[in-house]
């Protein structure tokens, strides 16, 4: 029997446990090799001078069994803040208790809390869990758009070459 679910912002004690929970994805996406983030840096991207993201850590008595990490964009068209996810993860080992939508509803309140008119996440095409979950809690699918993006190796190519 589940006890209590409470959510609360990550705090720098919680960077190893979430490090963790990182990994755990990764190795549920089927690629562990993906995640070269060290506790530094992730401390860095929350906490630092310049923080790119905030996050959650869901708890059932007391203990992380779940994490949800967010950046902040905006809308040109609309003019209003967007909460991007970027991870949401409850344990392999807390799943099928309902923890699903308690992170979820957690992310979103989140949002809310920080001024954010929108929520945006993305799911690999591949992942039906997570897609079929998605189509549970009735979250719209964005058509019409596909998804590009450069890595750094890219990124450096791309400003060195002339396209001329």
């Amino acid at each position: 029997m589940m006890n209590s679910f409470e959510y609360r912002d990550i705090n720098r004690a919680d960077i190893d446990i979430v490090l963790g929970l990182i990994k755990e994805l990764a190795t549920h996406e089927g690629r562990p090799e993906a995640v070269t983030i060290t506790p530094e840096r992730l401390t860095d991207l929350l906490f630092g001078g310049n923080p790119v993201a905030h996050g959650i850590v869901g708890l059932v008595d007391g203990q992380i069994v779940g994490y949800a990490l967010s950046a902040v964009k905006f809308s040109s068209f609309k003019g209003h803040k967007i909460a991007y996810i970027e991870d949401i993860l409850v344990s392999q080992n807390a799943r099928g208790n309902g923890l699903g939508i308690k992170m979820m509803r957690a992310t979103v309140e989140k949002a809310l809390s920080i001024g954010c008119e929108a929520l945006e996440w993305s799911a690999l095409d591949d992942n039906e869990v997570a897609i079929g979950f998605y189509d549970h809690i009735d979250a719209d699918r964005e058509t019409g758009r596909i998804h590009f993006e450069f890595d750094f190796q890219s990124m450096q190519g791309f400003v060195g070459k002339d396209y001329d």
